[in-house]
Protein backbone atom coordinates (compact mmCIF):
# COMPACT_ATOMS: atom_id res chain seq x y z
CA UNK A 1 0.00 0.00 0.00
CA UNK A 2 1.28 3.50 -0.79
CA UNK A 3 1.91 6.26 1.58
CA UNK A 4 0.30 9.77 0.81
CA UNK A 5 2.58 12.15 -1.48
CA UNK A 6 1.30 15.49 -2.24
CA UNK A 7 3.03 18.07 -4.39
CA UNK A 8 2.44 22.01 -2.48
CA UNK A 9 -0.29 23.27 -4.24
CA UNK A 10 -2.25 20.41 -3.35
CA UNK A 11 -0.94 20.00 0.11
CA UNK A 12 -2.34 23.38 0.45
CA UNK A 13 -5.82 22.03 -0.07
CA UNK A 14 -7.82 20.10 2.58
CA UNK A 15 -10.68 18.90 -0.02
CA UNK A 16 -7.26 17.47 -2.57
CA UNK A 17 -5.88 15.62 0.46
CA UNK A 18 -9.49 14.10 1.14
CA UNK A 19 -9.59 13.31 -2.32
CA UNK A 20 -6.25 11.32 -1.70
CA UNK A 21 -6.69 9.68 1.04
CA UNK A 22 -10.07 8.58 0.02
CA UNK A 23 -8.25 6.48 -3.14
CA UNK A 24 -6.02 5.07 -0.92
CA UNK A 25 -8.81 3.63 1.44
CA UNK A 26 -11.04 3.13 -1.73
CA UNK A 27 -13.79 4.91 0.71
CA UNK A 28 -15.38 8.49 1.37
CA UNK A 29 -13.67 10.79 3.66
CA UNK A 30 -14.22 13.51 5.83
CA UNK A 31 -11.60 15.95 7.76
CA UNK A 32 -13.09 17.69 10.71
CA UNK A 33 -11.62 19.97 13.04
CA UNK A 34 -11.62 19.71 16.84
CA UNK A 35 -14.87 21.13 16.80
CA UNK A 36 -16.38 17.99 14.92
CA UNK A 37 -17.33 20.73 12.03
CA UNK A 38 -16.37 19.00 8.56
CA UNK A 39 -13.39 21.35 7.06
CA UNK A 40 -13.23 19.06 4.12
CA UNK A 41 -14.84 16.33 2.03
CA UNK A 42 -13.75 13.61 0.02
CA UNK A 43 -15.52 12.82 -3.85
CA UNK A 44 -17.85 9.38 -3.42
CA UNK A 45 -20.06 10.90 -0.50
CA UNK A 46 -23.16 9.24 -2.24
CA UNK A 47 -21.86 6.25 -1.06
CA UNK A 48 -21.81 7.34 2.72
CA UNK A 49 -24.43 6.83 5.22
CA UNK A 50 -27.28 9.85 6.51
CA UNK A 51 -25.27 10.96 9.13
CA UNK A 52 -22.50 11.87 6.83
CA UNK A 53 -24.29 13.73 4.49
CA UNK A 54 -25.90 15.58 7.44
CA UNK A 55 -22.43 16.43 8.18
CA UNK A 56 -21.44 17.41 4.84
CA UNK A 57 -24.90 19.96 4.44
CA UNK A 58 -24.74 21.64 8.36
CA UNK A 59 -21.11 21.93 7.86
CA UNK A 60 -20.53 19.76 11.57
CA UNK A 61 -21.67 16.82 12.90
CA UNK A 62 -24.65 16.32 14.01
CA UNK A 63 -24.60 16.47 17.68
CA UNK A 64 -25.92 13.41 18.42
CA UNK A 65 -23.68 11.23 16.51
CA UNK A 66 -20.66 13.53 18.87
CA UNK A 67 -22.31 12.91 22.18
CA UNK A 68 -22.83 8.98 21.08
CA UNK A 69 -19.01 8.96 20.40
CA UNK A 70 -18.22 10.78 23.44
CA UNK A 71 -20.58 8.60 25.96
CA UNK A 72 -18.79 5.60 24.02
CA UNK A 73 -15.01 6.63 24.62
CA UNK A 74 -14.80 7.22 20.87
CA UNK A 75 -12.64 10.39 21.32
CA UNK A 76 -10.96 9.41 24.09
CA UNK A 77 -9.72 6.45 21.92
CA UNK A 78 -9.03 9.11 19.17
CA UNK A 79 -7.23 11.56 20.67
CA UNK A 80 -5.26 8.94 23.39
CA UNK A 81 -3.82 6.91 19.90
CA UNK A 82 -0.98 7.78 17.07
CA UNK A 83 -2.77 5.12 14.92
CA UNK A 84 -6.37 4.43 13.32
CA UNK A 85 -9.28 3.43 15.28
CA UNK A 86 -11.64 1.27 13.89
CA UNK A 87 -15.66 2.08 15.01
CA UNK A 88 -17.82 -0.33 14.17
CA UNK A 89 -21.31 0.58 13.79
CA UNK A 90 -22.30 -1.94 16.73
CA UNK A 91 -19.58 -0.67 19.34
CA UNK A 92 -22.30 3.24 19.50
CA UNK A 93 -25.97 1.80 19.39
CA UNK A 94 -25.68 3.27 15.70
CA UNK A 95 -29.16 2.65 13.46
CA UNK A 96 -28.23 -0.41 11.44
CA UNK A 97 -28.05 1.53 8.15
CA UNK A 98 -25.30 3.53 9.00
CA UNK A 99 -21.44 2.54 8.34
CA UNK A 100 -18.71 1.72 10.67
CA UNK A 101 -16.01 4.20 10.75
CA UNK A 102 -12.04 4.68 10.52
CA UNK A 103 -10.22 7.78 12.03
CA UNK A 104 -7.49 9.09 12.65
CA UNK A 105 -6.30 12.23 14.90
CA UNK A 106 -4.07 14.82 13.38
CA UNK A 107 -1.78 16.86 15.24
CA UNK A 108 1.12 19.00 15.05
CA UNK A 109 3.48 18.20 18.18
CA UNK A 110 1.80 17.85 21.08
CA UNK A 111 -1.53 20.17 19.87
CA UNK A 112 -4.61 18.38 17.79
CA UNK A 113 -5.67 19.70 14.97
CA UNK A 114 -8.37 17.61 14.21
CA UNK A 115 -9.58 14.00 12.40
CA UNK A 116 -9.85 12.07 9.66
CA UNK A 117 -12.97 10.00 9.38
CA UNK A 118 -13.38 6.83 6.84
CA UNK A 119 -16.45 5.42 6.01
CA UNK A 120 -16.16 1.93 5.35
CA UNK A 121 -18.20 -1.42 5.35
CA UNK A 122 -15.77 -3.65 6.92
CA UNK A 123 -12.46 -2.53 8.86
CA UNK A 124 -9.71 -1.78 6.14
CA UNK A 125 -6.54 -4.18 6.22
CA UNK A 126 -3.49 -3.32 7.88
CA UNK A 127 -1.76 -1.99 5.03
CA UNK A 128 -4.36 0.31 4.45
CA UNK A 129 -4.48 1.37 7.99
CA UNK A 130 -1.14 2.42 8.04
CA UNK A 131 -1.59 4.54 5.06
CA UNK A 132 -4.25 6.23 6.65
CA UNK A 133 -1.71 6.78 9.67
CA UNK A 134 0.88 8.39 7.44
CA UNK A 135 -1.90 10.56 5.86
CA UNK A 136 -2.63 12.46 9.24
CA UNK A 137 1.00 13.99 8.23
CA UNK A 138 -0.23 16.14 5.03
CA UNK A 139 -3.62 16.75 6.60
CA UNK A 140 -1.68 18.13 9.53
CA UNK A 141 0.17 20.29 7.12
CA UNK A 142 -2.40 21.26 4.96
CA UNK A 143 -4.70 22.63 8.39
CA UNK A 144 -2.07 24.55 9.43
CA UNK A 145 -1.28 26.29 6.17
CA UNK A 146 -5.19 26.86 5.85
CA UNK A 147 -5.07 28.58 9.67
CA UNK A 148 -2.68 31.23 7.57
CA UNK A 149 -4.22 31.21 4.32
CA UNK A 150 -7.97 31.45 5.46
CA UNK A 151 -8.35 35.20 5.74
CA UNK A 152 -6.31 36.17 2.98
CA UNK A 153 -8.30 33.92 1.03
CA UNK A 154 -11.46 34.89 1.96
CA UNK A 155 -10.43 38.51 1.37
CA UNK A 156 -9.17 37.60 -2.15
CA UNK A 157 -12.27 35.52 -3.05
CA UNK A 158 -14.81 38.27 -2.22
CA UNK A 159 -12.59 40.46 -4.21
CA UNK A 160 -12.21 38.17 -7.36
CA UNK A 161 -16.41 37.37 -6.80
CA UNK A 162 -17.06 41.03 -6.48
CA UNK A 163 -15.04 42.26 -9.56
CA UNK A 164 -16.84 39.22 -11.85
CA UNK A 165 -20.33 40.81 -11.62
CA UNK A 166 -19.76 44.02 -11.44
CA UNK A 167 -19.95 44.39 -15.44
CA UNK A 168 -16.37 46.22 -15.32
CA UNK A 169 -13.13 45.61 -17.50
CA UNK A 170 -11.99 43.43 -15.17
CA UNK A 171 -15.04 40.52 -14.57
CA UNK A 172 -14.14 38.53 -17.33
CA UNK A 173 -10.33 38.05 -15.99
CA UNK A 174 -12.32 37.61 -12.59
CA UNK A 175 -14.47 35.02 -13.96
CA UNK A 176 -11.29 33.32 -15.72
CA UNK A 177 -9.61 33.03 -12.05
CA UNK A 178 -12.47 31.57 -10.51
CA UNK A 179 -12.80 29.05 -13.36
CA UNK A 180 -15.97 30.09 -14.51
CA UNK A 181 -15.56 31.71 -17.88
CA UNK A 182 -17.17 29.99 -20.48
CA UNK A 183 -19.65 29.32 -18.13
CA UNK A 184 -23.59 29.07 -17.62
CA UNK A 185 -23.98 31.16 -14.49
CA UNK A 186 -26.62 32.05 -12.02
CA UNK A 187 -25.90 34.46 -8.86
CA UNK A 188 -27.40 33.23 -5.91
CA UNK A 189 -27.56 36.02 -3.13
CA UNK A 190 -27.62 35.19 0.64
CA UNK A 191 -29.27 37.55 3.13
CA UNK A 192 -29.62 37.80 6.82
CA UNK A 193 -33.02 38.84 7.21
CA UNK A 194 -32.53 42.47 9.55
CA UNK A 195 -33.75 42.25 13.23
CA UNK A 196 -36.50 44.21 12.33
CA UNK A 197 -37.41 41.65 9.91
CA UNK A 198 -36.69 39.19 12.03
CA UNK A 199 -38.67 40.31 15.06
CA UNK A 200 -42.11 41.43 13.61
CA UNK A 201 -41.83 38.53 11.33
CA UNK A 202 -41.50 35.43 13.73
CA UNK A 203 -37.73 34.04 12.50
CA UNK A 204 -35.23 32.85 14.97
CA UNK A 205 -34.41 36.06 16.46
CA UNK A 206 -38.35 37.23 17.24
CA UNK A 207 -38.31 34.52 20.18
CA UNK A 208 -35.18 36.68 21.94
CA UNK A 209 -35.03 39.54 24.14
CA UNK A 210 -33.94 42.57 23.57
CA UNK A 211 -30.39 41.66 25.12
CA UNK A 212 -30.39 38.20 23.01
CA UNK A 213 -31.30 40.35 20.04
CA UNK A 214 -28.64 42.79 20.65
CA UNK A 215 -26.59 40.30 21.00
CA UNK A 216 -26.77 39.08 17.03
CA UNK A 217 -25.28 41.82 16.24
CA UNK A 218 -21.82 43.19 15.44
CA UNK A 219 -19.38 40.62 15.75
CA UNK A 220 -21.80 38.00 15.91
CA UNK A 221 -24.13 38.62 12.84
CA UNK A 222 -20.45 38.74 11.09
CA UNK A 223 -19.56 35.08 12.63
CA UNK A 224 -23.25 33.97 11.44
CA UNK A 225 -22.91 35.71 8.07
CA UNK A 226 -19.21 33.56 8.05
CA UNK A 227 -20.97 30.45 9.13
CA UNK A 228 -23.75 30.42 6.67
CA UNK A 229 -20.94 31.17 3.76
CA UNK A 230 -18.80 28.14 4.87
CA UNK A 231 -22.24 26.13 4.84
CA UNK A 232 -23.83 27.47 1.48
CA UNK A 233 -19.68 26.87 -0.16
CA UNK A 234 -19.58 23.32 0.83
CA UNK A 235 -23.64 22.65 -0.79
CA UNK A 236 -23.00 24.39 -3.85
CA UNK A 237 -20.01 22.82 -4.27
CA UNK A 238 -21.62 19.20 -3.57
CA UNK A 239 -23.61 20.50 -6.62
CA UNK A 240 -20.85 21.44 -8.77
CA UNK A 241 -17.02 21.47 -7.90
CA UNK A 242 -16.60 25.11 -9.82
CA UNK A 243 -19.09 26.99 -7.93
CA UNK A 244 -17.68 29.87 -6.17
CA UNK A 245 -18.90 31.56 -2.72
CA UNK A 246 -18.11 34.71 -0.83
CA UNK A 247 -19.04 36.84 1.63
CA UNK A 248 -19.53 40.65 -0.53
CA UNK A 249 -20.81 43.35 2.02
CA UNK A 250 -23.80 42.58 3.60
CA UNK A 251 -24.62 39.44 1.94
CA UNK A 252 -23.20 36.25 0.38
CA UNK A 253 -22.81 35.88 -3.27
CA UNK A 254 -22.62 32.16 -5.36
CA UNK A 255 -21.94 31.93 -8.44
CA UNK A 256 -23.06 28.89 -9.74
CA UNK A 257 -22.91 26.86 -13.36
CA UNK A 258 -25.83 25.72 -14.25
CA UNK A 259 -26.67 23.19 -17.23
CA UNK A 260 -29.32 21.78 -19.39
CA UNK A 261 -32.94 23.39 -20.79
CA UNK A 262 -34.24 24.66 -17.44
CA UNK A 263 -30.86 26.56 -15.76
CA UNK A 264 -32.73 28.99 -13.12
CA UNK A 265 -35.13 26.01 -12.17
CA UNK A 266 -31.82 24.18 -11.61
CA UNK A 267 -30.30 26.95 -9.58
CA UNK A 268 -33.89 27.32 -7.43
CA UNK A 269 -33.60 23.96 -6.67
CA UNK A 270 -30.47 24.37 -5.04
CA UNK A 271 -31.34 26.76 -3.45
CA UNK A 272 -34.53 25.28 -1.78
CA UNK A 273 -32.33 22.24 -0.97
CA UNK A 274 -30.00 24.13 1.26
CA UNK A 275 -32.82 26.09 2.81
CA UNK A 276 -34.37 23.02 3.94
CA UNK A 277 -31.42 21.66 5.49
CA UNK A 278 -30.44 24.37 7.02
CA UNK A 279 -33.92 25.04 8.78
CA UNK A 280 -33.22 28.54 10.14
CA UNK A 281 -35.58 30.97 9.33
CA UNK A 282 -33.01 34.17 9.81
CA UNK A 283 -32.22 33.83 5.99
CA UNK A 284 -33.40 33.97 2.49
CA UNK A 285 -31.83 33.33 -1.03
CA UNK A 286 -32.70 35.59 -3.94
CA UNK A 287 -31.91 33.94 -7.68
CA UNK A 288 -30.92 35.78 -11.07
CA UNK A 289 -31.27 33.92 -14.10
CA UNK A 290 -28.27 32.03 -15.57
CA UNK A 291 -25.88 34.41 -17.54
CA UNK A 292 -23.69 33.87 -20.13
CA UNK A 293 -21.38 36.79 -20.49
CA UNK A 294 -19.90 39.72 -18.08
CA UNK A 295 -22.78 41.74 -18.73
CA UNK A 296 -25.57 39.22 -18.09
CA UNK A 297 -23.76 38.25 -14.84
CA UNK A 298 -23.98 41.59 -13.67
CA UNK A 299 -27.28 41.41 -14.66
CA UNK A 300 -27.81 37.90 -12.87
CA UNK A 301 -26.55 39.98 -9.68
CA UNK A 302 -28.75 42.69 -9.92
CA UNK A 303 -31.84 40.41 -10.19
CA UNK A 304 -30.93 37.88 -7.29
CA UNK A 305 -30.24 41.14 -5.20
CA UNK A 306 -33.74 42.53 -5.83
CA UNK A 307 -35.06 38.72 -5.24
CA UNK A 308 -33.60 38.88 -1.93
CA UNK A 309 -34.82 42.35 -1.30
CA UNK A 310 -38.05 41.42 -1.54
CA UNK A 311 -37.61 38.18 0.36
CA UNK A 312 -35.98 39.86 3.36
CA UNK A 313 -39.72 41.89 3.54
CA UNK A 314 -41.80 41.19 6.68
CA UNK A 315 -45.06 40.17 4.34
CA UNK A 316 -42.62 37.41 2.83
CA UNK A 317 -43.74 33.78 3.13
CA UNK A 318 -40.97 31.62 1.21
CA UNK A 319 -37.48 32.18 1.55
CA UNK A 320 -36.40 30.84 -1.94
CA UNK A 321 -37.11 33.12 -4.99
CA UNK A 322 -36.42 33.99 -8.79
CA UNK A 323 -36.80 37.45 -9.71
CA UNK A 324 -39.19 36.19 -12.49
CA UNK A 325 -41.26 35.30 -9.77
CA UNK A 326 -41.43 38.14 -7.34
CA UNK A 327 -41.41 40.68 -9.88
CA UNK A 328 -44.26 42.71 -9.14
CA UNK A 329 -43.09 42.54 -5.75
CA UNK A 330 -39.90 43.88 -6.68
CA UNK A 331 -41.42 47.27 -8.81
CA UNK A 332 -43.75 47.57 -5.34
CA UNK A 333 -40.92 47.52 -2.81
CA UNK A 334 -38.82 49.57 -5.10
CA UNK A 335 -41.46 52.17 -5.51
CA UNK A 336 -41.92 52.22 -1.45
CA UNK A 337 -38.18 52.36 -1.30
CA UNK A 338 -38.46 55.52 -3.34
CA UNK A 339 -41.47 57.08 -1.58
CA UNK A 340 -39.37 56.75 2.03
CA UNK A 341 -36.66 58.14 0.74
CA UNK A 342 -38.04 60.92 -0.93
CA UNK A 343 -40.15 61.18 2.67
CA UNK A 344 -43.14 62.13 0.45
CA UNK A 345 -46.72 61.18 1.62
CA UNK A 346 -49.00 59.24 0.25
CA UNK A 347 -51.85 61.07 -0.52
CA UNK A 348 -55.11 61.19 -2.96
CA UNK A 349 -58.83 60.33 -2.57
CA UNK A 350 -57.70 56.80 -0.72
CA UNK A 351 -55.33 58.75 1.66
CA UNK A 352 -58.63 60.79 2.44
CA UNK A 353 -60.67 57.78 3.19
CA UNK A 354 -57.77 56.83 5.71
CA UNK A 355 -58.13 60.13 7.67
CA UNK A 356 -61.77 59.93 7.67
CA UNK A 357 -61.52 56.33 9.29
CA UNK A 358 -58.86 57.81 11.90
CA UNK A 359 -60.74 60.93 13.42
CA UNK A 360 -64.44 59.30 12.82
CA UNK A 361 -63.70 55.45 13.70
CA UNK A 362 -65.49 54.67 10.34
CA UNK A 363 -64.77 51.39 7.88
CA UNK A 364 -64.32 53.35 4.60
CA UNK A 365 -61.62 52.06 3.59
CA UNK A 366 -62.23 48.19 4.46
CA UNK A 367 -65.53 49.11 2.77
CA UNK A 368 -63.86 50.14 -0.37
CA UNK A 369 -61.20 47.60 -0.67
CA UNK A 370 -63.51 45.05 -0.23
CA UNK A 371 -65.29 46.28 -3.05
CA UNK A 372 -62.23 46.49 -5.18
CA UNK A 373 -60.92 43.05 -4.51
CA UNK A 374 -64.49 41.37 -5.44
CA UNK A 375 -64.53 43.86 -8.65
CA UNK A 376 -67.50 45.67 -7.96
CA UNK A 377 -69.54 42.90 -6.70
CA UNK A 378 -71.66 43.89 -3.80
CA UNK A 379 -73.09 40.69 -2.96
CA UNK A 380 -69.79 39.19 -2.68
CA UNK A 381 -67.58 42.10 -0.70
CA UNK A 382 -70.58 42.69 1.45
CA UNK A 383 -70.57 38.76 2.30
CA UNK A 384 -66.21 38.97 2.85
CA UNK A 385 -67.17 41.71 5.63
CA UNK A 386 -70.37 40.09 7.27
CA UNK A 387 -72.76 43.04 6.15
CA UNK A 388 -75.60 43.03 4.58
CA UNK A 389 -75.76 44.35 1.64
CA UNK A 390 -77.82 47.42 1.93
CA UNK A 391 -75.43 48.43 4.54
CA UNK A 392 -72.64 47.97 2.07
CA UNK A 393 -73.73 49.95 -0.39
CA UNK A 394 -74.96 52.94 2.43
CA UNK A 395 -71.03 53.30 3.27
CA UNK A 396 -69.90 52.90 -0.63
CA UNK A 397 -71.65 55.78 -1.14
CA UNK A 398 -70.34 57.49 2.03
CA UNK A 399 -66.70 56.29 0.52
CA UNK A 400 -67.34 58.13 -2.79
CA UNK A 401 -68.50 61.24 -1.32
CA UNK A 402 -65.93 61.59 1.93
CA UNK A 403 -62.82 60.47 -0.86
CA UNK A 404 -64.42 62.50 -4.02
CA UNK A 405 -64.21 59.24 -6.00
CA UNK A 406 -66.11 58.53 -9.40
CA UNK A 407 -66.20 54.61 -8.94
CA UNK A 408 -67.13 54.33 -12.29
CA UNK A 409 -63.97 55.50 -13.38
CA UNK A 410 -61.31 52.82 -14.33
CA UNK A 411 -57.82 54.80 -13.66
CA UNK A 412 -59.43 56.13 -10.02
CA UNK A 413 -59.91 52.70 -9.29
CA UNK A 414 -56.52 51.83 -10.84
CA UNK A 415 -55.08 54.56 -8.11
CA UNK A 416 -56.44 53.69 -4.94
CA UNK A 417 -55.84 49.76 -5.74
CA UNK A 418 -52.40 51.40 -5.87
CA UNK A 419 -52.15 53.47 -3.27
CA UNK A 420 -53.64 50.37 -0.34
CA UNK A 421 -50.90 47.82 -1.86
CA UNK A 422 -48.39 50.76 -1.32
CA UNK A 423 -49.23 51.44 2.15
CA UNK A 424 -48.56 47.62 3.11
CA UNK A 425 -45.09 48.15 1.61
CA UNK A 426 -44.21 51.60 2.77
CA UNK A 427 -45.46 50.83 6.51
CA UNK A 428 -42.65 47.70 6.11
CA UNK A 429 -39.94 50.06 4.94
Amino acid sequence: MTGLRLHDDAAHDLFAVADAISAIMDAPVTIEDRESRVVAFSVRQEEADGPRVESILGRRVPPHITQRFVDDGVFRRLHGSDRPIFVPTGDTGADCSELSRVAVAVRAGDEILGSVWVAVRDEPSADRMEALREASGPVALAMLRARTGTVAERARRSELVATAVSGSSAAGGALAELGLAGLPVAVLELAVRDERDEQDGGGVEGDLTGAERGATTGADRLAEQLRLSDAFALHLAATSPRAAVAVVGPVCLGLLPVAGEHREETAARVASRFVDRIGSGSFVVGIGAPASDVRQLARSREDAARASRVLRSRRATRRVGRLVDLQADAFMTELSDAIVQRGEALAGPAARLEEHDRAHGTRLVETFSAWLDHFGDITAASRSLFVHPNTFRYRLRTVAQVGGIDLGDSDTRFAAMLHFRLRTYVDDV
